[in-house]
C-alpha cells in the first residue's frame, strides 16, 4: 500500500488479513510465484493482445514500479491505462471507488 495508508485505515487491515486467510498460499506457492515474477518474461508477447485490455497502476506501488504500468500500456495495442496518485499496490482496496467505477466503465465499453 502507498505510505500511510495502513496507518491512516487500519480498519483495511483486518479486511486484508481476512481476504489473505480465505485462500492462504502455502510457502511452497508463494516460493513458486515469486520464482515465476523473477523468471518469466512474457514482454515479447504484448503486442499479440487483441483484446479491451486495462491496465491500472498506483503510482506509489512499493512492488511493481509504476513504469511496469506504462510499458504494458505502450506494448498492448489500445490499452487503457489509468494511474492513481498516492496509490500503491492495492488500488481495489486502496481507492475501491474509483477503481470500480472506472472498471465498470472499461467493461460497458
Amino acid at each position: 500500500m502507498a505510505p500511510g495508508y495502513a496507518e491512516s485505515h487500519p480498519e483495511e487491515l483486518g479486511m486484508v488479513a481476512e481476504i489473505a486467510r480465505y485462500r492462504p498460499l502455502s510457502a511452497q506457492a508463494y516460493l513458486r510465484q515469486l520464482q515465476a515474477t523473477l523468471t518469466h518474461n512474457a514482454s515479447q508477447e504484448l503486442g499479440r493482445i487483441q483484446v479491451p485490455t486495462l491496465v491500472i497502476h498506483g503510482d506509489a506501488d512499493p512492488l511493481v514500479v509504476p513504469a511496469n504500468g506504462q510499458y504494458l500500456a505502450q506494448h498492448i495495442e489500445g490499452a487503457k491505462h489509468i494511474v492513481y496518485h498516492n496509490v500503491g499496490h492495492v488500488p481495489i482496496i486502496e481507492y475501491p471507488e474509483e477503481f470500480n467505477r472506472d472498471v465498470l466503465a472499461f467493461l460497458e465499453s
